[in-house]
């Protein structure tokens, strides 16, 4: 796959480490929508992080939510790793309240867990990248 010039300049300096072959892929894509599975240990839930992060320093005002099946998953897997990468950077600052990290570039990434049919409630019609 050829690379692709990218002129926008990040918010902040950010290195989110080596990637393996499909987590490159999946951070190359352009498409709206994109999937990636796998075995236990594949890189997905680093990829997620990863990907919402670069793209909310990389694109001002998008509004990105992970979620995952419930909050202390979520909490362990999503929302403290990247607390500490809006630490670190000083690109974002969390609320826990509204479960929310928001960039100084207007971007969010907002954190939810499915439990159950109720919560397509809470997250219907909301638009999000």
């Amino acid at each position: 796959m050829p690379a692709v010039k990218d002129n926008r300049k990040p918010i902040a300096e950010w290195d989110p480490g080596e990637a393996n072959p499909k987590q490159l892929l999946f951070y190359q894509a352009d498409t709206p929508f994109v999937c990636y599975g796998g075995a236990k240990g594949g890189g997905k839930t680093h990829a997620v992080r990863t990907k919402a992060f670069g793209g909310a320093l990389m694109n001002p005002g998008i509004k990105i939510l992970v979620m995952r099946q419930t909050y202390p998953a979520l909490e362990e897997n999503h929302i403290t790793p990247m607390r500490r990468m809006a630490t670190k950077t000083g690109a974002a600052t969390y609320n826990g309240t509204t479960h929310m990290l928001t960039f100084v570039n207007g971007s969010t990434i907002r954190f939810g867990h499915w439990s159950g049919d109720d919560s397509e409630d809470e997250y219907n019609g909301q638009e999000y990248h």
